[in-house]
């Protein structure tokens, strides 16, 4: 059995511009099956946003700026945002567009494993300051 699953990665801290990474996740990888690896890429997202709004954005917000890393990211999304980009390059023009809805790179991965290697995410430690490497923060000026 293969399925595709795919996270967003924000790489600003304003959340404008982001890259998507598609992962195949296939049964018989030697680190784990496909269960194993949903669970572990759902757990990581869920992890860090648990940590972002508990300890950033509700704590912090006023000393620092802070965004999620990650997200989660469906074909659905994806058409959305391209069919948004056409209309306003219809109404506004190319240029305005492409500002507002600037391509994306795509990284495929062929498991959740490689996906965490290409990261730098170490799935098995659960500290604090390993969840907080999945979040952008910027100290306010």
């Amino acid at each position: 059995m293969q399925r595709v699953s795919m996270v967003k990665e924000y790489t600003s801290i304003l959340g404008d511009t982001f890259k998507v990474h598609v992962i195949t996740v296939k049964n018989g990888n030697k680190r784990g099956g496909s269960y194993r690896q949903i669970r572990a890429k759902e757990g990581m997202i869920e992890r860090s946003h648990d940590r972002w709004f508990d300890h950033w954005y509700q704590k912090k917000l006023t000393t620092h700026h802070s965004l999620t890393r990650f997200d989660r990211w469906t074909n659905a999304d994806d058409s959305i945002y391209i069919k948004a980009r056409e209309r306003m390059a219809k109404r506004e023009g190319v240029e305005v567009a492409l500002e507002n809805y600037p391509t994306y790179e795509v990284v495929e991965h062929d498991s959740v494993w490689d996906f965490f290697d290409y990261i730098g995410y170490d799935h098995k430690n659960k500290k604090v300051s390993n969840t907080d490497s999945l979040l952008i923060i910027k100290e306010r000026e």
